[in-house]
């Protein structure tokens, strides 16, 4: 269920925090956060359309 571009940027996360760059790191954070509610409603969708929910 975690997308490569999740993966992406869950390693730039790691990279601000190594640098000390908070912000940065909690911005990216919420973009994740908002990356991974719209795959997941996607999913559910998936799952509705097939029946299986």
């Amino acid at each position: 269920m975690i997308t490569q571009k999740i993966k992406n940027m869950m390693r730039e996360v790691d990279t601000h925090i190594s640098k000390k760059e908070r912000i940065k790191a909690m911005s990216k954070i919420e973009d994740i956060v908002e990356e991974f509610n719209k795959v997941k409603q996607e999913q559910m969708t998936k799952a509705k359309q097939e029946k299986k929910i």
